[in-house]
């Protein structure tokens, strides 16, 4: 008697195992067809994948874990309820009764949905904080004949006007990082109105605004180097009424070919300086 109820549960078992996996292998195969036909018509056709899922019979809950670029898409809040109406159309009997919850990158959808988007349930750990800066600024114009009291003062802005130019092994030339298009490239054309108009005007409200790509596009420009003669040639020319001082601040000094991260060779070398005369060529530097 025993060994035939021992024997009957574990038919009833192993039963359970197989019905089982007969049933996540049609939930699996119902789902990728879901993420196969699903399209977002605000966004040029992807794939879109089934990572995982887990059923809670208990609670009669089903959790769909979407491929990452499921949370790519621009979601929004009347986007949700159709989302899940098209799923549960694919999902097979009882799950179509389920409460589903669709996950992408370790959130659920409708916490993809942007701020400004929402309709309600926005959080308040999204918005920027902290961001006015209540110390002295990096850097100040001390030549701006009047004081910003309001709108950009004391903000920081690093503007980036598009990219520039690299080393091109195979042509062994250097080129644009962006191709021509209309008779120019993305790196000159953006900077032709963020360095003569945008810049100035961020500055005049206030702003210090750094940017990583030279601000100056003329071709031209000299360094001299008073420390390192054997680099570059440098002569004073005295007079009778200028001489030639150390001004004990730091300069320009080139003692290395090759620099490392954080090394200045602006801040390596001597500056000096010398009175102005009225008359021409009595104090200069070369």
């Amino acid at each position: 008697m025993k060994k035939s109820s021992l024997l009957t549960g574990l038919v009833l078992f192993y039963t359970g195992i197989i019905s089982g996996q007969v049933e996540d292998r049609a939930i699996r195969e119902r789902l990728n067809e879901f993420f196969g036909s699903y399209t977002n018509p605000a966004i040029q056709p992807v794939t879109y994948k089934l990572d995982s899922f887990r059923v809670d019979t208990r609670k009669k809950h089903l959790t769909v874990y979407a491929g990452e670029q499921f949370a790519y898409q621009p979601l929004r809040t009347e986007d949700i309820p159709d989302i899940y109406e098209r799923l549960k159309r694919y999902l097979p009997a009882p799950l179509s009764s389920y409460q589903v919850e669709i996950q992408a990158m370790g959130q659920p959808i409708e916490e993809l949905i942007p701020n400004y988007y929402r309709r309600k349930g926005k959080t308040t750990d999204r918005f920027f904080t902290g961001i006015r800066q209540n110390t002295p600024a990096w850097v100040t114009n001390t030549s701006r004949p009047y004081t910003v009291s309001r709108g950009l003062e004391g903000r920081h802005i690093a503007l980036w006007h598009s990219h520039g130019k690299y080393y091109k092994a195979d042509r062994k030339e250097w080129v644009w990082q962006r191709p021509r298009l209309f008779l120019t490239t993305e790196d000159q054309f953006t900077q032709s109105f963020i360095l003569p108009f945008l810049t100035p005007m961020l500055e005049n409200a206030g702003a210090v605004v750094f940017n990583p790509r030279e601000r100056d596009i003329q071709q031209n420009e000299i360094i001299v180097d008073n420390d390192t003669p054997q680099n570059s040639i440098y002569l004073e020319v005295k007079s009778k009424r200028s001489h030639w001082q150390a001004t004990g601040k730091p300069g320009f000094a080139r003692y290395k070919t090759l620099y490392n991260d954080c090394e200045n060779p602006f801040t390596t070398g001597t500056a000096r300086f010398v009175p102005t005369e009225r008359k021409k060529d009595k104090a200069f530097a070369q």
